[in-house]
């Protein structure tokens, strides 16, 4: 089985940049209504109206859309190709760039596993005697 790197990455472009887009909309919404809201509680003595906790829960809900979007990508990638496909979402949950890059890692290496392992097998290079031949 060929692994073709390049068509999966395309998929994950597609997959990310609405999320990508709607988290960084989101980043700029709530640093706004966060200064909003600081001025609001200083005049109220200290506390939050309910509808700006509201938004602000709102606001972090849509950029956790960005970090399910990852897992839902990771899970169809690694049932493909017969990774653990628990295993690598929630992972994406957790931390959805390191796990991007971890997983375009190991493919990028399988790849190259199967299409020259001659060059990866020290093992074929090395004879029992323990030199290496020319």
């Amino acid at each position: 089985m060929k692994i073709d790197i390049r068509p999966r990455f395309e998929n994950l472009l597609k997959w990310l940049i609405p999320f990508f887009l709607l988290s960084v909309l989101a980043n700029v919404i709530d640093s706004k209504l966060l200064g909003h809201a600081m001025d609001a509680a200083i005049a109220n003595k200290g506390t939050f109206s309910i509808e700006i906790k509201n938004m602000l829960i709102g606001l972090k809900l849509i950029k956790f859309l960005f970090n399910i979007a990852v897992a839902v990508w990771l899970y169809f990638q690694a049932k493909d190709l017969k990774f653990n496909r628990f295993l690598w979402p929630i992972f994406g949950l957790i931390k959805p760039s390191g796990a991007i890059v971890i997983f375009m890692l190991i493919l990028v290496y399988e790849s190259m596993m199967k299409t020259c392992p001659e060059k990866l097998d020290l093992e074929e290079r090395e004879p029992a005697s323990g030199k290496m031949s020319p």
